[in-house]
């Protein structure tokens, strides 16, 4: 059986709290009636080859701006060192 607190915290539901809960709502409806509309197969895979490129193209973009900065601070991107080699 469960045991109710004496004390409740009301102050746990604060406007954004009620605020973060109507857009899930509102997101979850609209995703729900897309897949109702479209079906979930044609909302998965259509516009597939656009955002595989766009992806692609955002993580080239990370690792060349990464590549770019190290040198310029002064951090070498390997260290690698022999294992034989005396340390």
């Amino acid at each position: 059986m469960a045991v109710k607190s004496a004390v409740y915290d009301y102050s746990l539901y604060t406007p954004d709290y009620y605020l973060k809960g109507f857009l899930a709502g509102g997101v979850c409806c609209s995703v729900t009636r897309c897949v109702g509309e479209m079906g979930f197969y044609k909302l998965a895979t259509q516009g597939l080859g656009a955002r595989c490129i766009m992806i692609g193209g955002l993580t080239a973009g990370q690792f060349a701006i990464f590549d770019s900065m190290l040198p310029a601070i002064g951090i070498d991107k390997f260290h690698y060192h022999e294992p034989a080699a005396a340390h």
